[in-house]
């Protein structure tokens, strides 16, 4: 049997971006500007939300060789929001 070495990836959340954003947009524009996306998933507003999105939000990771390009203001339209992804734990 043969392991397939794990990339390292770091784990982000995008948002503030228009509503029509694709994940697909997302992730060409990333691609283009040279970083390496593992995954990029629009969210979804909660069933039982209070309120309606304005503006598209996106779990997006990358290699974790692309982290200073992927947080490089340059590529992102003003006014995104990027902050590290936040894991909670529920044992």
């Amino acid at each position: 049997m043969k392991a397939i070495p794990r990339v390292p990836t770091l784990a982000a959340f995008v948002g503030h971006l228009d509503i029509n954003t694709t994940e697909t947009a997302l992730s060409e524009m990333l691609q283009e500007a040279g970083v390496k996306v593992v995954k990029c998933t629009k969210l979804k507003a909660k069933p039982d939300a209070k309120y309606v999105w304005k503006t598209a939000a996106f779990f997006v990771s990358v290699e974790k060789a692309s982290e200073d390009l992927f947080y490089t203001d340059s590529i992102w339209p003003e006014g995104a929001e990027l902050r590290d992804w936040y894991f909670k734990n529920e044992y």
